[in-house]
């Protein structure tokens, strides 16, 4: 009997195993073709909060697709690389919750740096919340 269980415990504790290991294997796209950043630049919606901002348009696609742009007087690349890698990381785990078809750009302000990632995550939502960009009942 005791082993019995112990195969069940095992076996469960794979199922999970494999759930993490797919989750963590989502990707976001990113803008990248210079007409589709010019498009999202002159052609699309504003709208700011906190230390951030967001331009967002359609994209008639299947998926959304993101582009991070702290600004340059923001510190050093290495400073600008992080609140990148800390953006990407905050809608990666949360782009079954943004709605999709939309080419969405975050502008981040100098001070965004400061603050934590609990912070940085509240506020990234908010304003993707506030523009129509989450899906309803989240």
């Amino acid at each position: 009997m005791d082993a019995w269980f112990c195969q069940e415990d095992v076996r469960k504790a794979e199922e999970n195993l494999v759930f993490v290991t797919k989750k963590r294997n989502i990707k976001i796209e990113h803008l990248k073709k210079r007409e589709d950043i010019t498009r999202l630049i002159f052609s699309s919606r504003r709208n700011e909060y906190g230390f951030l901002s967001v331009r967002y348009c359609k994209n008639y696609g299947q998926t959304s697709r993101f582009l991070f742009i702290p600004q340059k007087k923001f510190g050093t690349s290495i400073q600008r690389n992080r609140i990148r890698r800390r953006l990407n990381e905050i809608c990666r785990t949360n782009l079954d919750k943004i709605k999709c078809g939309y080419d969405i750009g975050i502008y981040v302000k100098r001070d965004a740096i400061e603050l934590p990632y609990t912070q940085l995550c509240e506020n990234v939502l908010n304003l993707l919340k506030n523009n129509g960009l989450l899906e309803i009942g989240v």
